[in-house]
């Protein structure tokens, strides 16, 4: 909403097989994670071409946000390329994170691709699809909030990008900790500035809740110092400003 206020034209993504748009999880929507660059430049791709939208668009002011794996995905974009025997040698670390486990709200992931393997072999990823580049130069900035998985990046991959990128996390953050996700972004990449807030979990990002939200579920409950509303609003004017910086809006 801030975006489209500012005079941006904001489409948001539904990742087949890893949303709540749909009846039913897909265990592939949550580790086949490279399939996610794809849809945002194929998304890319269709609104630049659809008439309803293209007189609006300028091709070359396009920028990308993402939380938790969205921040995976808006890195995967600028050029970030998968690595799996580095990040099976952190999981197998004493530095492993809660990003090397399933997530919560689908613990049986794993499970259920070996069974969709089992009953569909052409369920199977495409070979060497997730160490390819997903690289979409048209993306011209970028921010994520609470980024998942950068264990996951290749040093090479990561010192090679090159657009303004803005990131956003929240010092307490127990599913994707800054100083293994975040932070290594910040360093890996030479055009980034991170901001950090205070006693903030990874969850802050999401929408407000209700009271009873707030009492029930796991993912409403703050901090008492935390102000999820006030973050919300300095998160979206740090992302305005950055995109306005980069693309010089008027």
């Amino acid at each position: 909403r801030r975006l489209a206020e500012a005079g941006y034209v904001a489409a948001a993504i539904d990742h087949h097989g890893n949303t709540a748009a749909e009846d039913e999880f897909d265990p592939r929507g949550f580790l086949y994670v490279w399939e996610r660059p794809r849809d945002i430049s194929f998304l890319i791709s269709e609104i630049l071409a659809d008439p309803q939208f293209s007189e609006s668009l300028d091709s070359q002011r396009i920028g990308a946000a993402g939380f938790s794996l969205g921040g995976y995905s808006v890195t995967a974009t600028l050029g970030g390329r998968i690595d799996l025997e580095r990040f099976a040698a952190f999981c197998a670390s004493s530095e492993a994170d809660n990003t090397c486990l399933p997530q919560t709200e689908y613990p049986d992931v794993e499970e259920d691709l070996e069974a969709l393997l089992q009953s569909d072999p052409s369920a199977a990823p495409e070979k060497e699809a997730s160490a390819a580049s997903y690289r979409d130069d048209r993306i011209k900035a970028a921010a994520v909030m609470a980024p998942a998985i950068v264990q996951m990046f290749s040093d090479e991959s990561l010192s090679e990008i090159d657009a303004p990128l803005l990131i956003l996390a929240g010092q307490a953050d127990e599913v994707a900790p800054v100083a293994t996700n975040a932070q290594r972004l910040a360093d890996a990449v030479s055009n980034a500035e991170m901001n950090i807030y205070s006693d903030a979990g990874h969850y802050v990002f999401l929408n407000a809740c209700t009271s009873r939200g707030k009492r029930y579920v796991p993912v409403c409950k703050d901090a008492s110092s935390v102000d999820r509303v006030a973050i919300h609003e300095d998160a979206a004017a740090q992302i305005e400003s950055h995109f306005d910086s980069v693309f010089a809006m008027e």
